[in-house]
């Protein structure tokens, strides 16, 4: 055989993206890249807009001296349709409720089984819920509150203790409620004016993140989260002192896979830093330099093989990341 590389071609009748290399771009079938001799890609699959839950694949591959054919079936993360899922922030006030609608602009229903606040752009609060046995977090159309734990802002998901099916259309739009945003001292943050990005999982083990913006959405120059700073008594005279260096945090995760499936759930909690806090949990699937999902714990599709980086950052800014093969 005197092949030196494969041309492939992946095509199908149905509306699906795929983004070959998991680069993060995505291009709509069909979708042609050739295969060096001893190379294996990693292929990523999402809908484009109607494909349904799974869609048929047909592979074509040729060589110099060879040609194949075949039709897979190829099941599709919930995730992949968010594109398709409309955040509207309805209502924010001052005592800390935040309300937003999501509406499922595609034509496949999807179900969401946990949320998380990754960020605030109001830097002073640090979590939603705990104080006066408020609700955390409710489904405001049905009425119930479907979260029983507190929310920490950059913190894990929370799963929902009632799921919500969000089928498609704008009739079927669902409004949603973050009780109360707390700063450090327990008391109101005032949402007034601030955006929100979130952290939602679906049913298949999938998820994403939603921006719920009314403002610039400008989250990357958002400060981290601080308590409120108590007063301290003030002495007479002058003194000078040099601040302690801050110590980096340490980065480290274990991973778990669900069977033979390439769901995999992603654990931080490990992660430690010697002098304060970690903030920050940021994963990079594939190790491309994009960061896919935040929080200390994550549930993702990974492939076997895949690299997958994890950076935290503490309370004083200070990073540190690790990079691991996940089989």
């Amino acid at each position: 055989m005197t092949t030196s590389s494969v041309t492939t071609i992946l095509d199908s009748s149905e509306d699906v993206e795929f983004d070959v290399g998991e680069t993060g771009s995505y291009e709509l079938v069909p979708v042609t890249f050739g295969i060096g001799v001893g190379v294996s890609v990693n292929v990523a699959i999402q809908d484009g807009g109607n494909a349904g839950s799974d869609a048929d694949i047909d592979i074509t591959a040729t060589g110099d001296d060879f040609s194949f054919q075949a039709t897979r079936n190829f099941v599709i993360p919930a995730s992949s349709a968010v594109k398709e899922i409309k955040p509207t922030v309805t209502a924010s006030g001052n005592s800390g409720k935040f309300e937003f609608e999501l509406e499922n602009t595609g034509s496949v229903t999807v179900t969401l089984t946990e949320i998380g606040v990754v960020q605030t752009t109001n830097n002073n609060v640090v979590k939603v819920g705990g104080k006066n046995n408020d609700p955390i977090f409710e489904n405001v159309t049905t009425g119930n509150s479907i979260v029983n734990n507190v929310i920490t802002v950059g913190g894990s998901r929370q799963p929902l203790t009632t799921t919500v099916d969000l089928a498609p259309g704008a009739n079927n739009a669902i409004t949603f409620e973050f009780d109360r945003f707390r700063d450090g001292q327990n008391k109101n943050g005032a949402m007034s004016g601030e955006d929100v990005r979130i952290s939602v999982g679906f049913s298949d083990g999938s998820s994403t993140t939603l921006d719920l913006c009314i403002g610039s959405c400008d989250f990357a120059s958002t400060p981290t989260p601080t308590s409120t700073p108590t007063d301290t008594p003030t002495t007479t005279g002058t003194a000078t002192s040099t601040p302690p260096s801050n110590q980096p945090p340490t980065a480290a995760f274990t991973s778990s896979r669900k069977g033979n499936s390439s769901n995999v759930d992603l654990d931080a909690s490990s992660s430690s830093d010697p002098d304060g806090s970690i903030n920050s949990y940021e994963w990079d699937i594939g190790a491309n330099g994009t960061v896919d999902q935040t929080g200390q714990t994550i549930s993702a599709k990974v492939s076997p093989g895949t690299e997958v980086t994890l950076t935290v950052t503490d309370n004083d800014g200070a990073s540190a990341s690790v990079t691991k093969t996940v089989n």
